[in-house]
């Protein structure tokens, strides 16, 4: 049972350590483009890790995806500034 699975976990357990990166220059407010060029991957990869994240997360924006890391303690305001 795929729900069972999840007892115990965390979301920030199933985030790759790529996607929190992306999802804290998310949350400084840098573009996908300025993200791309910031790690050297395409437009379309940042992308790719955003709507991971969104899913993973179960949220459908940036701002969502945001401030339920700040509640989860996964981000700090100091990681957004």
């Amino acid at each position: 049972n795929p729900a069972q699975k999840a007892i115990g976990t965390t979301k920030s357990e199933e985030l790759s350590g790529r996607e929190m990166e992306i999802l804290k220059l998310a949350a400084g407010g840098m573009t996908n483009q300025e993200i791309a060029d910031k790690l050297f991957l395409s437009r379309r990869t940042v992308q790719a890790h955003l709507a991971n994240i969104f899913r993973k997360m179960d949220v459908g924006s940036r701002t969502e995806a945001v401030l339920e890391a700040l509640r989860e303690g996964w981000l700090i305001l100091d990681d957004i500034a």
